[in-house]
């Protein structure tokens, strides 16, 4: 599994013009922190949002996914609070549908949980569309090494 992280998208002016007026107008693109990582093959982008500012996941995930004129992934993993478990996870595919579960993308949000230091146990409780799931996580050196969950 690998993960590159602290990655962002730039704060920029962007001016183009309009096709309807010869007017120029601005747009401002925000600043999103994300963490790229892999598992078994499947990509996934990393968003925190545990504000929950982000209202309309599938949008973003379609930017976001496109390998062409975004980051680029499968799909996006976002993480929220919860009433119900340690933390929660909402998967959002490439083309912006909702996923409920992802054994890759479990395994992956588990290792970013748990190296972000929002759980300091080895084991996680993960509320998922699917369910609360259980991560449990082998620690050496105080990294994580492996990572399994129940599906």
């Amino acid at each position: 599994m690998r993960c590159i992280t602290i990655n962002s998208i730039p704060l920029k002016k962007i001016n183009e013009k309009s096709r309807y007026t010869n007017v120029k107008r601005r747009s401002y693109m925000e600043i999103i922190n994300f963490t790229k990582m892999q598992g078994t093959g499947n990509d996934f982008i990393v968003i925190e949002d545990l504000e929950e500012k982000y209202n309309d996941l599938g949008v973003l995930a379609k930017k976001l996914c496109d390998r062409h004129y975004g980051i680029g992934a499968d799909g996006i993993l976002v993480v929220r609070k919860s009433t119900i478990a340690d933390i929660r996870m909402i998967i959002m595919n490439a083309d912006g549908s909702y996923a409920s579960m992802c054994g890759n993308g479990i395994r992956c949000f588990a290792k970013y949980i748990f190296e972000k230091k929002y759980i300091l146990g080895e084991n996680i409780k993960i509320e998922t569309g699917d369910g609360v799931k259980l991560a449990s996580i082998s620690v050496c050196d105080g990294r994580s090494e492996e990572h399994t969950s129940e599906l």
